[in-house]
């Protein structure tokens, strides 16, 4: 099973909520996750769980058509916690963006294999990544906040999803982060 987690508007909290659902899913459900942060310019997911990743998500996206399961494990950085993160890096590797979408499906195949669940990080800016976990996924979640802007901006990616990527409403979940009980 997988899930994805993206902002409706910048700042909304998805990398927050991925993170802690991913946590959650691997300590207290005891299922075998495994956290993809897809912002392939930042990659924040490692900051948050305080983690220092040896090989990140670029490479094993390079090397996706050769990979098995065992060589797939040095490409993934261990919590304490059991769960698992792949994630971008600040190193100097490029990648080749037309082929993006289709290194992370094979990427998504071993994932697959490996773990109970799949839990994506992805930035509001769609690109093919994203696009790409955004259709295999079981849910995919929209995070936003109490704020017109943000509102608006949900609407707009529902239907985006809905009509442009095909994902049915029902797998869509709206969150709203940092709720205020008065707020408009």
């Amino acid at each position: 099973r997988s899930t994805v987690f993206m902002n409706a508007s910048g700042g909304s909290g998805a990398t927050f909520l991925a993170t802690s659902i991913a946590h959650l899913l691997q300590v207290n459900s005891h299922r075998d996750t495994v956290l993809v942060d897809l912002d392939l310019q930042f990659g924040p997911v490692p900051h948050y769980l305080d983690v220092h990743p040896k090989r990140d998500l670029i490479q094993a996206l390079g090397a996706a058509g050769e990979l098995d399961q065992i060589a797939l494990q040095g490409y993934l950085t261990p919590h304490g916690s059991g769960l698992h993160i792949l994630s971008a890096t600040q190193s100097p590797t490029t990648l080749d963006r037309d082929t993006v979408g289709e290194q992370l499906r094979n990427l998504q195949d071993l994932l697959a294999v490996r773990f109970d669940h799949l839990v994506y990080d992805v930035p509001s800016q769609l690109d093919a990544a994203g696009v790409t976990a955004i259709q295999h996924a079981g849910d995919v979640v929209i995070v936003m906040q109490q704020s017109l802007p943000s509102l608006r901006n949900a609407v707009r990616l529902v239907g985006l999803l809905g009509d442009a990527l095909s994902v049915p409403r029902e797998r869509m979940v709206i969150a709203i982060n940092r709720y205020r009980k008065g707020a408009d």
